[in-house]
């Protein structure tokens, strides 16, 4: 999936509501919605690798191949949860440009790619 439709993605979960799950699921948190497509962004074209969902709490899930290379919960506090394989788990800030680049690091590693150097 590229850049634009990622971003796409995930500004569609805004339109879910309450329940969306079939269950009690709360409606998508608006900032976590807004915050994981600015992170979106700031991965830049190594996004193809990544696809986000919405968790039950409102939060956007964004996945590295699919969860195997590592899972990023982004809150509407502005904090993203990690659980990546073989690191183990976190926190960072939204913001955070260090937490961009570890995506996108992460994204083009399970793309196939060798690690990309950090001043590219």
């Amino acid at each position: 999936m590229g850049l634009d439709a990622l971003i796409g993605e995930i500004q569609s979960l805004a339109e879910l509501g309450v329940g969306w799950d079939g269950e009690t699921a709360a409606a998508p948190d608006r900032r976590a919605v807004a915050l994981a497509a600015d992170l979106a962004r700031a991965v830049g074209p190594d996004a193809r690798g990544l696809s986000a969902s919405l968790h039950v709490d409102g939060s956007v899930i964004i996945d590295v191949a699919d969860g195997e290379a590592g899972t990023f919960r982004v809150r509407g506090d502005g904090t993203v949860v990690y659980v990546v394989p073989r690191i183990g788990r976190g926190t960072f800030p939204a913001g955070s440009p260090e937490g961009a680049e570890w995506i996108r690091r992460l994204a083009h590693i399970a793309a196939g790619g060798a690690a990309p150097r950090k001043d590219r």
